[in-house]
């Protein structure tokens, strides 16, 4: 699903709107590293906006990633995606030698979509999202009325 809200945009600052820096052809390719390429940024409208829609999704839909069941449907990189599987494990990094070890827990959500196996590694204290199409157009609904940066995108026909 595409985000139901646009934020307000700027050519990029560093760039000049050019999306490429030249003098950095030598690190990737000369791609601006702020814009991605993408020409522009979020002006500080925009930001506000976009922050303020993060939170409001993240207060209505997050969860640790500890707290996640199988069979719920999270939105992973804007893609739901249905968790068949959880595994967790705990290891133990660092250098014996000098004391420093600490203990690491991993989470893992797996899922069977898009003809393959699908996988996402989170600490159990990371934030992550439940799917859920309406609360975001509801989220986005509300930010767009309450900031100038925000606008509701058309409906896709």
């Amino acid at each position: 699903m595409t985000t139901p809200i646009t934020f307000e945009t700027e050519p990029c600052g560093r760039c000049g709107g050019t999306g490429r820096l030249e003098q950095y052809g030598h690190v990737a390719g000369g791609v601006c590293a702020k814009c991605g390429g993408s020409k522009v940024q979020l002006s500080r409208r925009g930001r506000a906006a976009h922050r303020a829609y993060e939170l409001a999704l993240d207060a209505r839909l997050g969860l640790r990633a500890d707290q996640v069941e199988e069979g719920q449907v999270l939105n992973e990189d804007g893609r739901p995606r249905c968790i068949d599987q959880i595994e967790t494990e705990t290891t133990t990094t660092g250098m014996a030698i000098t004391g420093d070890l600490r203990t690491v827990t991993v989470i893992r959500f797996f899922t069977r979509q898009d003809n393959g196996r699908y996988g996402s590694a989170h600490r159990p204290e990371s934030r992550v999202r439940r799917y859920d199409p309406q609360v975001e157009a509801e989220v986005a609904a509300q930010i767009a009325a309450r900031y100038s940066g925000a606008t509701l995108a058309a409906p896709a026909t």
